[in-house]
């Protein structure tokens, strides 16, 4: 087991427990990305890119801070099922959100280099209040970064309220994986 496998399965809970409830704390950055730059270093496009802001990036040698927007709109694919008469935000789409903000984040580190993190591993994921579109969600992130393997701990914020939170394992090293 890694370092910072170990040192997530002891801070993990601690970690899930206070992001539940309280607001993350993201340092001010300067860097401001909207969509279309996004874009040019992601690997998704069109409507599989789901985060259209992203601002507040701080890069401190092992662990980084960032922040992202998703707008919501009634017409996007994967709502026309989910459900009919009041449609919500999937929860599957929730974490692939905060992959997507992870994958920013390497990306961005590696001097805006195009790169695909798929997900290793969901150590925790919690659906507190449920998102009805139309909206924006306010997303904040802080990366540890342990060789080829980043740990985002997410949290996503709708109508001013804790929606959900996350701890996600995203790696380089995709052998075993595909």
């Amino acid at each position: 087991m890694e370092k910072m496998e170990i040192l997530l399965e002891k801070e993990i809970n601690s970690f899930f427990q206070s992001y539940k409830k309280n607001e993350m704390v993201v340092p001010v950055g300067s860097e401001h990305f909207c969509r279309k730059k996004i874009e040019n270093i992601m690997p998704q496009q069109g409507e599989t890119l789901l985060i259209d802001e992203v601002f507040n990036i701080t890069v401190d040698d092992n662990i980084g801070f960032l922040e992202g927007k998703v707008f919501l709109s009634n017409h996007m694919i994967f709502l026309e099922g989910h459900f009919p008469i009041k449609q919500i935000f999937p929860g599957v789409i929730q974490i692939e959100v905060m992959t997507q903000l992870g994958m920013f984040y390497w990306s961005y580190k590696s001097g805006h280099k195009y790169v695909n993190l798929p997900i290793k591993h969901v150590y925790e994921a919690r659906f507190i209040n449920a998102i009805y579109p139309p909206g924006t969600i306010y997303l904040k992130a802080k990366i540890f970064e342990d060789k080829d393997v980043y740990f985002v701990v997410c949290q996503a914020k709708y109508n001013d309220a804790i929606s959900s939170v996350g701890i996600l394992q995203l790696t380089k090293d995709i052998k075993g994986i595909i």
